[in-house]
């Protein structure tokens, strides 16, 4: 985003301001592939030995379909927790 605004207000004539955006979006694909060869990786590793060593990160072991919340707001969206008294028998949402 930054080198692309750079580029755009650079005026100055050459072939620095015409290689810019293709070279910035190449290092990017890479670098996204580069993340990609990561979590594939360290998921089949995890696959492989059963999940022993824990490899792979907590968020890339949740089976959803739903996107990944960012942890600060995790807890926001939670639904209040439903109590039962020593019977079982439901008290109700957000009793004590």
């Amino acid at each position: 985003m930054v080198g692309g605004v750079l580029a755009g207000e650079d005026r100055s004539p050459g072939m620095q301001a015409i290689l810019l955006p293709p070279t910035l979006a190449v290092v990017g694909g890479a670098m996204g592939l580069v993340e990609s060869v990561i979590w594939f990786g360290t998921g089949l590793t995890d696959t492989a030995t059963g999940g022993y060593f824990e490899i792979a990160p907590d968020e890339a072991t949740r089976l959803a379909v739903g996107p990944v919340r960012p942890p600060f707001g995790a807890d926001a969206r939670r639904p209040p927790r439903e109590w039962f008294d020593p019977c079982g028998r439901l008290m109700g949402a957000g009793a004590p």
